[in-house]
C-alpha cells in the first residue's frame, strides 16, 4: 500500500504536484487522467520514487520510502515510465528477463523456469513470437508490448504504468487492460496514466483527475467523468454520454457547470 501525504513535488523549484494526498490500496485499479501537462507522469514518478518530494511524506506499507533499499522497493513496486528507449543490442526475451533483477540480481544467473516465465509474460501481451527477435528490429507497438511483458515478469504488489497503451492498436489495448485488470482482481494495485477517457472509465475502479491547477477530482468513474468536472480540468465545455460506456465530446453550446465530485 502506498500513501502520499500532503506531497508537493516538481522540477527546478517549480511545483507540479501541490499538497496532494492519495492512498493506494491493494486490489484497486486507479487511472490518472487529465490534459497534457497536468502532472500525471510527475505523479507516477513521485509514487515510483525517482522524483523526490519538496514537502510531504511517501509511505510504502507504513514505512517511509527512505527506509527501503532500491532493490527491496523494486521487489514491491514495478514502474514503467513513459520515456522508453530500447536502442539496446538485446533480444525481446533478454529485455523481459531484466525484470528479474529485483529478485535475483544479475539476470545471467536465471534458469529455465525463469525463461518459461518470460515467455509466458510475452504471451500475455500477444508477443510470444518476439522472444528471440532483436528489439532494434521491432516496431514501436512491439517494443511497447515487450516492456509491458517485462513489467509483468518483474511482478510485485503495485504496478505504476505511464501510458501503457501508447502505440498499441485497439485489440492490443484491450488485451493489455484486461491483463492488468486481472492482476488487480487478484490483489495487486495497478495505477495507470491514460489519455483515453473511455478506456479509463471501462477499466478503472477509481479515477484521479488532474488539471492545470492541481487535483480536480477523485472517485468512481461515474463521479469523476461528469461534464462540469471534466470541463473544469480541460478548460473547454464538454458533454458526457453514458448510453454505452462513456462518450466524451466538446459541448459547443453549453458552458461548464459545477457538479459533485470537484475538489475545491
Amino acid at each position: 500500500m502506498i500513501d502520499l501525504i500532503d506531497v508537493t513535488a516538481g522540477y527546478r523549484n517549480r511545483p507540479i504536484i501541490k499538497n496532494f494526498s492519495l492512498r493506494l490500496e491493494r486490489g484497486n485499479f486507479v487511472v490518472l487522467i487529465g490534459p497534457n501537462g497536468a502532472g500525471k507522469s510527475t505523479l507516477l514518478r513521485v509514487m515510483a520514487g525517482p522524483l523526490p518530494v519538496n514537502r510531504g511524506m511517501r509511505h510504502l506499507d507504513g514505512k517511509d520510502y527512505e527506509r527501503y533499499s532500491r532493490r527491496l522497493f523494486s521487489q514491491r513496486v514495478t514502474y514503467l515510465p513513459q520515456d522508453r528507449n530500447l536502442s539496446l543490442p538485446y533480444t525481446a526475451g533478454e529485455i523481459v528477463l531484466f525484470g528479474a533483477y529485483a529478485r535475483h540480481g544479475l539476470w545471467e544467473t536465471l534458469g529455465e523456469s525463469e525463461q518459461r516465465r518470460a515467455r509466458e509474460a510475452l504471451k500475455q501481451v500477444g508477443a510470444a513470437a518476439l522472444f528471440d527477435r532483436p528489439v532494434t528490429e521491432l516496431s514501436g507497438g512491439e517494443r511497447q508490448r515487450v516492456l509491458l511483458a517485462r513489467s509483468l515478469f518483474a511482478g510485485g504488489e503495485t504496478y505504476l504504468l505511464d501510458e501503457p497503451t501508447a502505440e498499441l492498436d485497439p485489440v492490443e489495448e484491450e488485451r493489455v487492460m484486461h491483463t492488468f485488470q486481472g492482476l488487480s482482481r487478484k490483489g495487486a494495485c495497478v495505477v495507470m496514466a491514460l489519455h483515453d477517457l473511455s478506456l479509463a472509465a471501462r477499466y478503472g475502479n477509481q479515477l484521479v483527475l488532474l488539471g492545470k491547477t492541481g487535483a480536480i477530482a477523485a472517485g468512481r468513474p461515474a463521479e469523476v467523468l461528469a461534464a462540469g468536472v471534466l470541463s473544469r480540468a480541460y478548460g473547454v465545455p464538454l458533454q458526457v454520454e453514458r448510453s454505452e460506456g462513456f462518450i466524451i465530446t466538446e459541448d459547443k453550446g453549453n458552458h461548464p457547470t459545477k457538479e459533485e465530485g470537484i475538489w475545491e
